[in-house]
């Protein structure tokens, strides 16, 4: 049956580079694997110091608030030294530091109240992202079961599609007798936009959209992606959709970029002026969220 079918003999060299490349995918594959789950770790251990730090905080401006056997100023000195601590966290949030380091410089009563109920919205956030990350690498449910064995793919697909660019550039340079420029400019910018797609396709499937900057760079490269399927259109589309791209990777940093702090005090402020305190754009985030709580209770209580 099977003398009808043609053979095509390869060499010892070509057994041998196929053999190579198929070992380094797969070490690529269990590699990659095993960097994921370390990074899984070294983020729970990170959530737990977090936690850990903000409990420890928590728990000292209760007291000091409480001033339960403590002189009647609320910032004794094991509290000013849970704020120092703080600040060291690895998870701190940009906000929270805000206001530990407000805390610090002002003494207010009335910053450590609001401090503590943003320390309590932290620490519920965190410690639900821990038990998630816990419950993956422990306790996976199907679909994450599933997951965990398809994203490590990822790594060796990108450096199959690297190897099939770059095949296909010197198969396009080669097949031209005598290549032009407008020959150079096309092929080098569909392999260029290739390389662009290809990091971008490894980028997204190790993305999470735990912050805002986070879901702008999901949808800005998805965008690419999507971009590099006018290649289909043909060889003379390849500098527009590498434009394209460029123009959407250069839209990112425009879209990454902190808010402007308007609310940030200048040389000259009214209340920088008068030594009244300013408060800053996290506090009255803070203030606001604090207003709803109260408004919830009256509504319960009517």
């Amino acid at each position: 049956m099977l003398a009808g079918i043609n053979t095509f003999p390869l060499s010892v060299p070509t057994i041998a580079l196929i053999a190579f490349f198929i070992v380094l995918l797969l070490w690529l594959y269990i590699y990659h694997a095993s960097t994921l789950k370390q990074n899984k770790y070294r983020r729970v251990d990170e959530l737990q110091d977090t936690l850990y730090a903000y409990s420890r905080l928590a728990g000292q401006i209760t007291l000091g608030l409480q001033r339960e056997g403590l002189p009647g100023e609320p910032f004794h000195g094991a509290l000013i030294l849970a704020l120092q601590e703080s600040k060291s966290a690895p998870c701190l949030n940009p906000h929270v530091q805000e206001q530990i380091q407000a805390c610090l410089n002002e003494r207010d009563e009335s910053r450590l109240e609001l401090l503590q109920r943003r320390l309590d919205r932290e620490m519920a956030k965190l410690a639900a992202e821990r038990n998630q990350l816990l419950s993956i690498l422990h306790s996976p449910s199907w679909g994450q079961a599933l997951w965990q064995i398809v994203q490590p793919l990822f790594a060796p697909l990108a450096a199959t599609g690297i190897a099939f660019l770059v095949y296909q550039f010197i198969v396009e340079i080669d097949s031209a007798i005598t290549p032009s420029v407008y020959d150079w400019i096309v092929i080098s910018a569909r392999f260029a936009s290739g390389l662009i797609t290809t990091a971008y396709i490894y980028i997204l499937a190790l993305s999470k959209p735990r912050t805002d900057a986070g879901f702008t760079n999901i949808m800005l490269s998805i965008l690419i992606i999507l971009a590099a399927l006018f290649h289909l259109i043909g060889l003379s589309a390849a500098p527009y959709v590498l434009g394209v791209q460029l123009l959407l990777f250069l839209l990112g940093f425009r879209l990454s970029k902190p808010p402007s702090r308007k609310e940030r005090p200048y040389v000259g402020h009214p209340d920088l002026m008068t030594n009244r305190p300013v408060i800053h754009h996290a506090e009255v985030l803070a203030i606001e969220e604090a207003k709803k709580d109260q408004d919830l209770v009256k509504d319960k209580d009517r």
